[in-house]
């Protein structure tokens, strides 16, 4: 994998700029940027700090090699989404149709991404509430290791939603998701409705927030903007590589 230069890294900034101005800043419909209150203006300055902190975190993990799919603009609100192929750890192929149900959560991960492992025991109690109504739930590894080593991580979370290892053509067909975590909510015609990057507690909660909003037909909550992202870096590749804890 090259390293991404400068125009990748124009290229993720522009891709949180894209979320920010399609859900809006402080709430769950575009905002003009240009003419914020004073009270949103301390919204908009974490937003860019958020952004800028992104940018960092991303430029350090595709410029190092490993499975993380980076690429430029990800897929954002709005967009269609192609469906998503792969093998579970039984090594059965596996196809999303999101036309099965009115909502579908993909949640890109690793075994050695540490906010990884903190965001998928809310979406295991998503999974418990809902998997017999209209959500479904797929877990997409980015990760170099065996599908039985799969199984025994998602084991070892208490995981039962889908768990997949993607086919190689994943990141492109995506257009590459170069921050871990990142989940998107896609609705019943395989449209993006919100893309969730990073799992602070926060943005855990207004994930599971979201999607009962959206079960219950209500508009989605404020987008979260962290003041300190909670992503995967290259520290966390580095340990899980060395067999460290965090």
């Amino acid at each position: 994998m090259e390293p991404a230069g400068n125009e990748d890294e124009a290229g993720i900034a522009q891709l949180v700029e894209h979320d920010l101005a399609k859900v809006g800043v402080a709430g769950s419909s575009p905002v003009s940027r240009s003419r914020c209150s004073s009270r949103e203006a301390p919204m908009n300055a974490r937003a860019h700090v958020f952004v800028l902190t992104l940018l960092v975190t991303t430029l350090a993990l595709t410029a190092a090699p490993g499975p993380v799919l980076a690429g430029k603009l990800a897929l954002a609100p709005g967009d269609s989404v192609p469906r998503l192929r792969g093998f579970d750890s039984s090594g059965r192929p596996v196809a999303s149709d999101y036309a099965n149900h009115r909502f579908t959560l993909v949640n890109f991960w690793a075994t050695w991404c540490e906010p990884c492992k903190d965001e998928m025991p809310s979406l295991q109690k998503l999974h418990e509430a809902h998997a017999d109504s209209d959500l479904k739930i797929i877990g997409v590894m980015n990760d170099n290791v065996s599908l039985d080593a799969m199984q025994r991580f998602v084991d070892a979370l208490g995981v039962t939603y889908v768990v997949v290892q993607p086919h190689k053509e994943t990141g492109r067909k995506w257009n590459g998701v170069g921050v871990l975590p990142t989940t998107f909510l896609i609705d019943q015609r395989g449209i993006v409705l919100r893309r969730y990057v990073g799992a602070t507690e926060e943005q855990i909660q207004g994930l599971v927030e979201d999607v009962e909003a959206a079960l219950e037909g209500r508009a989605l909550g404020p987008m979260v903007i962290p003041e300190t992202p909670a992503v995967a870096t290259e520290a966390d590749r580095v340990r899980a590589r060395d067999g460290e804890k965090p």
